[in-house]
């Protein structure tokens, strides 16, 4: 929560030095970047959890993730060297000129710096250390804070500063996070027949997690092809400021799998995974329905009147979020019953419904439409893993207050 509540503070620096195209051009070099790191993390992430869980051994968990790091940081280092050489064509075809090139270098190059950290993140709650996983992770980002400060309203690099900043930033988490994971990730305890094993269960994933990435960013590039680069700005802002709402929902789903997993033997699980649901749907949809309500307001808090404009699309990019968080809880019997196929084909049925949702609907309303677009493929993503984990691993979750509180929700986002 923390973390994101940072990001947040940083959007009146943000909105102070860069104009809404300046913020779209931001927006869209994240957008290639998250493209790229789908690539270099090969679902391994997921493959890590499985076998972690699957043995009290610390040694055979040290070559769980040792296997995983080398593997990220192998694939990280070559995307990054393809994105130098790939940069121009890149941002051809991304936004239709080479304006954005300096800036895809910077961002490549930060891409194996982000490795380390990441990894030591999830290693940490693996062991279901909060206090150190909220303390490194709260350090990094002001760290991160202090740099962008430095590097955007001190030496006004502009958008170079942004980047410049992860750079240095990711630089010191890196040193930080290979001397807290000495002992975890030596070369010599990953092994080349667990990597198989994993990359096996990971990679059918990557296809999913490319289409994880056209339901949370393409739209950035319908947008902008569409209309104009103005629009994406205030489409990335109003975007950033759904992020109140993940302050919340991505908190809880850090912690919601090794959670679930680990008292899935307790008899009470079952009523506890319920009543979850229904607690998150609660807690999550009143604060989606605050910051719908009072998103102008917001906006005039944190950024210049340029950006009121996107007040239009922060209620609907919240739905999202929230139903985003909530697959997490509604898919907890596919963790149960170790079935990923059902996570695959309802991503690439909602990114296929989000696909021709943002052709219909962006050239007639540009970024409400794609705010629409997101809002119900990720509606669609998590029914479709309600129903299917529900036929593998049947538990007791209250379906019908579930529908009440959702109808409540998207009547007040509507009426927002």
């Amino acid at each position: 929560m923390l973390n994101r509540f940072i990001a947040v503070l940083l959007l009146p620096l943000y909105t102070k030095t860069f104009s809404t195209p300046e913020f779209g051009v931001l927006g869209l070099v994240v957008t290639v970047i998250a493209l790229a790191s789908t690539f270099a993390v090969l679902g391994m992430d997921n493959a890590t959890h499985t076998w972690f869980w699957q043995t009290e051994d610390e040694a055979d968990r040290k070559t769980t993730v040792a296997s995983w790091f080398w593997c990220q940081m192998a694939m990280s280092l070559l995307l990054a060297g393809l994105g130098q050489w790939m940069a121009p064509l890149i941002s051809q075809l991304t936004m239709g000129d080479e304006e954005a090139v300096p800036l895809l270098r910077l961002a490549f190059a930060a891409l194996p710096l982000g490795v380390c950290g990441g990894v030591l993140i999830s290693y940490l709650r693996l062991q279901r250390r909060a206090l150190a996983t909220m303390w490194f992770s709260v350090i990094s980002n002001l760290t991160l804070i202090a740099l962008n400060l430095l590097f955007i309203l001190v030496l006004h690099w502009g958008l170079a500063g942004f980047f410049v900043a992860q750079i240095a930033a990711g630089a010191a988490t890196t040193i930080a996070g290979v001397w807290m994971l000495r002992r975890t990730i030596h070369p010599r305890d990953a092994r080349l027949p667990r990597l198989r094993e994993m990359l096996r269960f990971a990679l059918p994933l990557v296809p999913a997690a490319l289409a994880f990435w056209v339901m949370n960013l393409s739209d950035r590039i319908f947008i902008v092809k569409m209309a104009s680069k103005s629009e994406v700005g205030l489409y990335q802002f109003g975007a950033n400021l759904a992020a109140g709402v993940a302050m919340v929902t991505g908190a809880f789903t850090m912690a919601w799998g090794p959670f679930a997993l680990s008292m899935q033997r307790q008899p009470e699980a079952p009523a506890l995974y319920a009543r979850t649901l229904l607690l998150y749907l609660a807690l999550g949809g009143s604060m989606v329905a605050a910051v719908s309500l009072f998103a102008r307001e917001a906006i005039l808090l944190l950024a210049q009147p340029a950006y009121l404009g996107a007040a239009s699309v922060v209620g609907i990019l919240c739905l999202g979020v929230l139903a985003n968080g909530l697959s997490y809880v509604a898919g907890t019997g596919l963790s149960l019953a170790r079935k990923s196929t059902p996570i695959s084909v309802a991503v690439f049925i909602a990114a296929a419904v989000n696909l021709a949702l943002n052709a219909i609907l962006v050239p007639r309303l540009g970024k409400t439409g794609a705010a629409l677009a997101a809002a119900i493929s990720w509606i669609i993503y998590t029914g479709y893993i309600f129903v299917s984990a529900q036929r593998l691993h049947p538990l007791p979750f209250d379906l019908r207050r579930a529908m009440v509180i959702g109808a409540l929700l998207v009547g007040i986002v509507c009426g927002a």
